[in-house]
């Protein structure tokens, strides 16, 4: 119900003005994560148009932190481990959302993670360690004055769902970040039946963006890094996590450019490509 009647709303509030963005992160997502939650059901972002892979080492470890991968894909840069919204050099970079918000986009970054969660701090925050609580929350702060940020989301798809809505109705062009923290965190517990539980709820939300969101939007699914090292079998083989590729999607207008084996640096750059040039 809740759906149906947010669709009816977007489809009668017009498209926005210019295209539009929503990411979504599912923390330590890899391939096998998708392959055993669907051994109980089949999963909606694996019938998502387009496809792809990311390469996620950073700027000094050949296994990334959240943190950095973070920085990468709001910044575009490669970055040490820990550093959020920094360069290897300890200089801020300009995050897309901030980006945007200098444009006048509708600007939201939605997570289950707590307050200080670096994945959305690389896209308000400039730190040289994400364990820097008492600096992120300053910043968050001071951001939360020029974009929404949402914390310890405990429905991810209702969150999802409103938000996307609300961007929709605001009559700007927007970006929206919605990272689920849960599939992360119960693959370092080798929690599998956690995890599949977060994986559900996250393609929800997948769900929810594709089906509310207007023609005009792109919506991108990816992981930052993989965790745990699950297998094939679902059995975990470390409470890290690994350095493999981790899994891309894409649906919507300019979903064709996620498609191929992608450095995570090439995300932001292609979302800028989507936000920032005239179609």
């Amino acid at each position: 119900m809740l759906f149906s009647v947010a669709l009816f709303i977007v489809l009668f509030s017009g498209p926005a003005a210019a295209d539009n963005v929503i990411l979504m992160l599912a923390d330590g997502m890899g391939f096998n994560h998708i392959a055993c939650a669907e051994k109980e059901k089949d999963l909606f972002i694996s019938a998502l148009p387009v496809r792809g892979e990311i390469k996620t080492h950073s700027a000094n470890r050949k296994i990334t932190d959240s943190a950095a991968a973070a920085t990468a894909y709001a910044c575009g840069i490669k970055t040490k481990n820990g550093y959020v919204g920094m360069d290897p050099d300890k200089t801020a970079c300009e995050s897309i959302a901030e980006q945007a918000v200098k444009k006048g986009f509708f600007t939201a970054l939605l997570t289950t993670d707590l307050d200080d969660s670096p994945t959305p701090a690389a896209f308000y925050a400039h730190v040289t360690s994400r364990y820097r609580r008492k600096d992120i929350l300053a910043q968050r702060q001071k951001a939360a004055g020029k974009m929404i940020i949402q914390t310890d989301v405990a429905d991810l798809p209702k969150a999802a769902a409103d938000m996307i809505v609300r961007a929709e109705m605001s009559g700007k062009p927007y970006f929206i970040l919605i990272e689920e923290e849960n599939v992360d965190i119960s693959s370092h517990n080798h929690d599998l039946a956690g995890m599949k539980k977060a994986m559900y709820s996250f393609d929800a939300a997948v769900k929810a963006a594709v089906e509310l969101s207007s023609p005009d939007t792109t919506v991108i699914v990816l992981a930052d890094h993989e965790t745990g090292g699950l297998s094939g079998w679902c059995r975990f083989k470390s409470t890290d996590h690994t350095g493999g590729k981790v899994p891309l999607f894409a649906a919507g207008k300019h979903a064709r450019l996620f498609s191929g084996e992608l450095d995570n640096t090439q995300i932001n750059y292609k979302i800028g490509r989507i936000l920032f040039t005239p179609s």
